[in-house]
């Protein structure tokens, strides 16, 4: 009846402009960018920047067809998610177009690039069905690395005025050093970016190794540790998990959501007062912190504090009450207390959030069982197997149902059933 753990949990010299033409099958847009490299930096990573810029245009673009789009399928998105999802399922067209000219001063070179990418309602589609806790974390990582971003992009174009205010007073050797460590810098951030695009697919091996890359860049950065060790949390290497996170917290020991992935990794290890002192961190960062009140619950209620499991549950629903999972949650707390009835209004409210929700279901058909209402039961149960059909247990549920009415074919086809899947 338990449900899983959800973890988080989570400009310089610079111009830009953007067309866009739609075509039968996607909606295309070209964006343009153009960055000023000083003699300083690495043309490579120079030109990165200026495709960032081009690429950054046309998801703001993409954007207005997001919402319009999601608008229509009845989603409200606020605008940082707007970006996320374009960052996430826009793909290239074609390789992007690089050009290059020497500014008048002979040191400067511009750099010109123009992308076109497409967008498509099945990406957008297959974006918005995921999760509200995978798209509400890399959201959240995402919206931190733009502003990183912003700020390092200030920080160069200040630079480089300083610079120019004193061509002749130089350390040329100091000044590339600083350059190539914002490269680096910067290198690390797109490979952050990738990581936690590939952790929402589910692909957290290969987001390890990415964020691994994005550490070794810039041993400095919290979100590449962060990263790191959410994936290593996701693929069992506890130990190493709990190393990064920790790091994470060294470096930037305000950001509640390290805070909760680290509460997370002690729940898998069932280290659970370790898990909810780390949610308690967490809040006392962000108190409105709905996934922290949640994943605090599923902690209590494996400590059998089903009180304490229920209170932090409810707060949850407070803070987030059209998330299903949630009071499906509750509902199962209010079971393990006795409070049967109070634990089918929550499975109720779960699936009139999401009829097509198969644990709500489940849990129905056992909170019935429970108070011998055996036809809402195999109802509740049969619902859920119709939703899932390869759950196991669902059948095995349904076939001690079938048993305590008497019913010993049905009973015994449902454990037969429940065997086959579970081989």
């Amino acid at each position: 009846m338990k449900n899983l753990l959800k973890k988080f949990l989570i400009a310089s010299a610079m111009t830009g402009s953007l067309f866009f033409t739609s075509c039968a099958s996607a909606e295309v847009y070209t964006g343009e960018g153009e960055y000023a490299m000083s003699k300083y930096e690495t043309p490579a990573v120079a030109e990165e920047r200026a495709k960032n810029i081009a690429l950054r245009y046309a998801q703001e673009q993409a954007g207005v067809y997001i919402e319009s789009y999601s608008h229509m399928k009845n989603f409200e998105l606020l605008e940082d998610e707007i970006i996320t999802i374009a960052a996430n399922v826009l793909k290239f067209v074609e390789k992007p177009i690089i050009k290059k000219t020497f500014m008048e001063d002979g040191d400067t070179i511009k750099i010109f690039v123009t992308v076109k990418v497409e967008i498509d309602d099945k990406s957008i589609e297959k974006y918005l069905s995921k999760s509200i806790e995978s798209r509400t974390q890399v959201n959240a990582q995402l919206e931190e690395l733009r502003k990183a971003n912003a700020a390092q992009e200030l920080q160069i174009a200040e630079l480089k005025a300083k610079i120019a205010e004193s061509p002749t007073v130089q350390n040329e050797q100091q000044l590339t050093e600083i350059f190539a460590n914002e490269d680096n810098i910067f290198l690390a951030n797109q490979k952050i970016e990738e990581g936690w695009k590939l952790y929402v697919e589910k692909k957290y091996d290969a987001a390890a190794e990415v964020f691994d890359e994005a550490v070794g860049l810039n041993p400095q950065s919290a979100q590449a540790y962060m990263g790191r060790g959410t994936a290593f949390s996701e693929i069992g290497k506890y130990r190493q998990a709990v190393e990064d996170l920790n790091k994470s917290l060294e470096l930037n020991p305000n950001n509640a959501g390290t805070y909760l992935n680290l509460g997370a990794t002690y729940a898998d290890l069932k280290q659970y007062e370790k898990a909810i002192e780390n949610y308690d961190k967490a809040l006392e960062i962000k108190p409105k912190y709905a996934m922290a009140y949640f994943n605090r619950g599923v902690a209590f209620y494996y400590l059998n504090r089903c009180e304490e499991a229920i209170e932090s549950y409810t707060k949850a629903i407070e803070l987030d009450p059209q998330n299903e999972v949630f009071y499906t949650n509750r509902g199962s707390a209010y079971d393990e207390s006795g409070q049967y009835e109070r634990g089918i209004e929550d499975f109720n409210a779960a699936i009139k959030i999401n009829p097509k929700y198969a644990s709500a279901y489940n849990n129905r058909g056992w909170a019935y069982m429970s108070i011998e209402k055996y036809s809402q039961a195999v109802e509740s149960f049969t619902q859920a197997i119709k939703l899932n059909p390869n759950k196991a247990l669902y059948y095995i549920n349904r076939a001690k149902c079938y048993h305590l009415m008497g019913d010993e074919k049905k009973s015994r086809a449902d454990l037969d059933k429940y065997h086959s899947l579970k081989k």
